[in-house]
């Protein structure tokens, strides 16, 4: 039986350009996740098998090209790590280090609207970090 999972996640059309609250809907079915994003205007999915940040930089790719918008999730941090992991966390990247323990569940909502950014921004900084990063 597939795993559901539904949290409330605010919209923007940029940074502090909040635009709306919506629902992200995450169904975990073996190695499947699917995404549903939906509001009172939008509404996208995507899929991956095996990767749910796949998943996720697809959903946002879509609300980025489709409807200019930045989701509020974990996952849409710049100060994430962009990994395929196969499980849905990230490591949050401080100071230019990651910690083993330091990690967020990539669909949880985040207040911290200043560190949203587009797949775009995401990979550039993701990619420049790997290039120096370091475990601690």
């Amino acid at each position: 039986m597939p795993d559901v999972t539904k949290h409330s996640i605010r919209r923007y059309g940029s940074v502090n350009d909040y635009i709306t609250t919506g629902e992200i809907t995450i169904v975990e079915d073996g190695p499947l996740t699917e995404l549903v994003y939906k509001d009172a205007e939008v509404e996208e999915t995507a899929s991956d098998r095996g990767h749910p940040i796949a998943a996720l930089i697809t959903l946002r790719q879509k609300l980025e090209d489709n409807h200019k918008s930045i989701i509020a999730c974990n996952g849409c941090r710049i100060d994430t790590t962009l990994r395929h992991t196969g499980i849905d966390i990230a490591y949050v990247i401080r100071n230019g280090n990651i910690q083993q323990d330091d990690w967020i569940g990539i669909f949880e909502p985040t207040d911290e609207v200043e560190k949203l950014s587009t797949v775009k921004e995401h990979e550039k900084a993701y990619n420049e970090w790997c290039e120096t990063w370091r475990f601690e």
